[in-house]
């Protein structure tokens, strides 16, 4: 539907001119060097990341991050390996083995 279209390209639009715009003050973690826009992700942060060990590692190296899309994109890049998740959400890597 075409006005479904328009709507969904507005609301992009101001999705973007939101995030142009928001290079305002940014708000420091306590405990290290990272800051962040918002008071939420600022949050997040210190509940999920702060001082934590990242609980996704590489299959292939020793390559820790806290998020699954990182390792599924290093594995891409690094060992030429896609993460994928099935339909019961198991992950499989698939491609070539690495050299």
């Amino acid at each position: 539907n075409q006005t479904n279209t328009q709507e969904l390209a507005r609301k992009i639009k101001r999705r973007k001119v939101s995030r142009l715009k928001n290079d305002g003050p940014r708000i420091p973690c306590p405990n290290c060097p990272k800051t962040y826009k918002s008071k939420r992700a600022r949050a997040n942060h210190l509940r999920l990341e702060c001082g934590k060990e990242p609980p996704f590692q590489c299959s292939y190296c020793p390559f820790r991050n806290h998020h699954r899309c990182n390792i599924k994109s290093h594995m891409l890049s690094k060992h030429n390996r896609n993460l994928l998740m099935d339909q019961g959400f198991d992950l499989i890597i698939v491609g070539d083995p690495p050299d």
